[in-house]
């Protein structure tokens, strides 16, 4: 897999989904995304959110900022208005923060009056953000991710150990040397220099247990500065001599006979994310294409998803999967075509509403005067054959029943007679 590095810049020219994927393959600790839009951020949160099942956390204040300094670990979104923002003097900051270091002397009892003061909320299980409880000389906090607490133990007046840990298995902790804990309920007082201005300050007077590793999804005019601050890793649709092109690829597949042949690539690692997880579990099977193919069903709220292509790894979803077997078909006859795909193979009889009984051969791809459209090939007795638009499949059915049928001649009347007979 790719591996992104800092103080780089990397061609941005790929979809949110595959954003998404190369930074879940390469978070570190705590991580800053800042967007260039609220919509891009929103929409990137949806898909972080629901298939890698992490939360994440949006940035939009001056207090905000408090607690991604303050937190240990995680995800935070942010746009690049944020920056532009009006920041508070170091006075202001250290009187909103309790810095915790470990052998350094601090008041049990003065910092549960401090965690009060800061609108902490006492809570017996820690089931919220910003919640605390007191175990004899440990003090436990649920910070902003409700899945993780710190651990904060004393030993008469001096912090002997401080713990993060994740609350369903208490086993996965690291220890660490200080914890900063941000209040609440912030009131500020603006300064004349803006939080871009004023990034020295911030970074270097609350020093952070974990270094930030700040990945800069879009790109824009201070990002030369936070470079330098962050080391951060930045993306790019914009010319630049000095980025690096990862080669994510937006596959381009129009017809089922592309779709069979990549997903029966043996080389190639396949993942689909569909609204139809049940659908394309019988089009695989009765296509005879390997099992070992990851099917993850997605709600109709992630929809938007683009398929994309990093290295041998492919990820199919539904803009590909629609666009194969919804393409110029009416609304009407979707559901009934896209069935009879997924039932048939070759060799199965086929009954069709004006042609009688015939055999179905393959799915075929023809160019007729510069137009490309896919057919399924049809053949009766004596070779004769047909091609049927796929987009007429409403119109035919499977054979069902036990006993093999006998084919007729393609113009022949014997169907008609038989329709006739019926009336």
């Amino acid at each position: 897999m790719q591996k992104l590095d800092s103080d780089k810049t990397y061609i941005n020219s790929w979809n949110p989904f595959s954003r998404a994927f190369l930074i879940w393959e390469n978070l570190k600790n705590k991580n800053l995304l800042v967007f260039d839009s609220k919509e891009e951020l929103l929409k990137f949160s949806k898909i972080w959110e629901y298939l890698y099942k992490k939360s994440s956390n949006i940035i939009e204040n001056q207090g905000e900022i408090l607690w991604f300094l303050c937190e240990i670990e995680g995800v935070f979104l942010t746009t690049k208005e944020l920056f532009s923002l009006n920041w508070f003097g170091r006075y202001q900051m250290e009187k909103n923060i309790i810095e915790l270091k470990r052998w350094e002397k601090y008041d049990f009892d003065g910092l549960v009056k401090r965690l009060i003061d800061f609108t902490w909320k006492y809570s017996a299980h820690l089931s919220q953000a910003w919640t605390y409880n007191k175990e004899g000389d440990i003090i436990n906090l649920s910070t902003i991710f409700n899945e993780k607490m710190a651990k904060i133990s004393f030993f008469w007046d001096e912090v002997d150990e401080i713990l993060i840990m994740d609350k369903n298995d208490v086993h996965n902790m690291n220890k660490l040397d200080s914890i900063l804990i941000p209040n609440i309920d912030l009131t500020l007082i603006e300064g004349n220099k803006s939080v871009l201005d004023n990034m020295d300050e911030i970074m270097s007077n609350k020093a952070n247990p974990f270094v930030t590793f700040v990945i800069w999804v879009d790109f824009w005019e201070s990002k030369e500065h936070f470079n330098k601050l962050f080391h951060s890793t930045a993306f790019t649709n914009l010319p630049d001599s000095n980025a690096i092109d990862i080669w994510i690829e937006i596959p381009s597949i129009t017809s089922v006979q592309e779709l069979l042949a990549l997903l029966k690539d043996d080389w190639m690692e396949k993942i689909i994310y569909t609204k139809n997880k049940r659908t394309l579990m019988n089009f695989i099977e009765y296509n005879d294409i390997d099992s070992g193919i990851g099917i993850i069903e997605i709600p109709e709220k992630m929809r938007f998803l683009e398929s994309f292509k990093i290295w041998n790894k492919m990820h199919i979803c539904d803009d590909i999967l629609s666009d194969i077997f919804i393409r110029k078909r009416s609304r009407k006859s979707v559901a009934k075509s896209f069935d009879l795909l997924l039932e048939i193979r070759p060799g199965d009889y086929i009954v069709h509403i004006d042609h009688w009984i015939w055999i179905f051969k393959q799915i075929i791809l023809k160019d007729l005067s510069g137009v490309k459209r896919e057919y399924i090939e049809i053949e009766y007795r004596e070779n004769d054959k047909l091609f049927v638009p796929i987009s007429e499949l409403h119109r035919v059915s499977k054979y069902i029943w036990d006993e093999g049928p006998k084919l007729s001649r393609l113009n022949s009347t014997e169907w008609q007679k038989i329709i006739k007979s019926t009336e």
